[in-house]
């Protein structure tokens, strides 16, 4: 289970496997994942859920504390893609399993995160992408990078092969800046190779991609 302690508080069970999930009816929590807390105590977490309605292709997604102590459904695996021009038409999310290596959720409860895509409602094969949810769960999510097109940036257009860096078996997640900006890593396609992992900052307003740093050697 998941407990927090407030500041002069005492010791609160947010969450714990079996409870019924917010908005689902049926469904229940099955496995907790890699919670996240902010600097204002609101807890994020990844979860693989379980019972009516649910399979393999919408049995994880990503939860989040509300100001008032709720918890909230930040997306769900068979969700709808944000209407993107760089996605196809009713692409999907899925594998969200990812996630529980971790994802970023900053100051005032916007998260960033790492998912696949697929090519219609009904077609696995896409490639990753990078989603940004703002802080207010009425506010739609946000495409911020995808693999396999080209991205037109700060730096020039690039395509990215990938997202996310693995390095002695241990996973780079995003990073959101209290400004809601996000940071993340992404390797380019370079032709048909893989180019060096980069990182990248996409800023919030207005949307734009940045490269930080290309990196050379390995990070550890």
């Amino acid at each position: 289970n998941i407990s927090v302690i407030k500041p002069g508080g005492v010791a609160k069970a947010l969450v714990k496997s079996g409870d019924p999930v917010p908005g689902l009816d049926g469904g229940s929590f099955k496995g907790l994942f890699k919670e996240h807390v902010n600097p204002e105590g609101r807890v994020a977490f990844a979860a693989t859920l379980e019972g009516t309605g649910v399979d393999f292709t919408n049995d994880w997604a990503l939860f989040r504390e509300t100001l008032s102590g709720e918890l909230e459904i930040v997306v769900r695996e068979g969700d709808l893609a944000p209407t993107d021009l760089r996605l196809p038409n009713l692409a999907a999310i899925f594998s969200i399993s990812p996630n529980q290596t971790g994802f970023g959720f900053n100051g005032t409860g916007a998260l960033a995160f790492i998912a696949g895509t697929t090519f219609d409602e009904n077609t696995f094969g896409s490639g990753n992408s990078v989603f940004y949810s703002y802080a207010d769960s009425e506010s739609p999510l946000v495409l911020v990078a995808t693999s396999g097109v080209e991205e037109q940036t700060s730096n020039g257009a690039i395509t990215f092969a990938q997202f996310s860096y693995s390095e002695n078996g241990s996973k780079i997640p995003p990073v959101v800046d209290s400004s809601g900006d996000v940071i993340f890593i992404g390797t380019p396609l370079i032709g048909t190779e893989f180019g060096r992992p980069s990182i990248w900052r996409w800023d919030s307003d207005p949307g734009s991609l940045t490269c930080l740093v290309n990196l050379v050697s390995k990070l550890f």
